[in-house]
């Protein structure tokens, strides 16, 4: 029985889903597929690289331990792999959401114009307004400003 905060390298299961993985638990992990804590696999069952020594093994495995569970889910057992790859595609989907936020091509432009500095696409035309304020303010020291047409949101820079 798996106690919460043992440390324990090996395999994992779910004993409502059957699905399993290689873990190395600090503490008590959720199953992707159905949100039921995971328990480690006995150890009757893995080799010493922590991984079924056969086919003839694993299904054992499976008539024991997971189809034997009172929690069992036939429907869910037969559908898990699929489930957990609809799981890996919605957190490969979040993980480059946040890499694009990070590096500013979350958003694109109507003009598909990109940072020349950072490559970022988050970037908005300067407009008249803007640069006569500039000017208003700066004088000569706008110049910059004035001949860029884009400001880009990202880094901050004007092109």
């Amino acid at each position: 029985m798996y106690i919460d905060g043992d440390f324990h390298s090996g395999l994992a299961y779910c004993k409502k889903c059957g699905y399993n993985k290689k873990v190395m638990y600090l503490k008590r992990e959720r199953c992707p597929v159905c949100h039921s804590y995971v328990e480690p696999v006995p150890d009757k069952y893995i080799d010493q690289y922590d991984l079924f020594p056969d086919d003839e093994t694993e299904e054992l495995f499976i008539e024991e331990c997971v189809k034997s569970s009172p929690e069992f889910d036939p429907e869910l057992f037969a559908h898990w792999e699929e489930i957990y790859q609809e799981y890996c595609d919605r957190m490969d989907a979040i993980t480059a959401q946040g890499e694009a936020l990070l590096n500013g091509t979350n958003k694109g432009n109507k003009y598909g114009v990109r940072c020349p500095y950072c490559n970022a696409t988050n970037v908005r035309k300067i407009s008249v307004l803007s640069k006569a304020g500039s000017v208003g303010l700066f004088g000569v020291f706008a110049a910059g400003k004035v001949i860029s047409q884009w400001h880009c949101t990202h880094c901050g820079s004007d092109f």
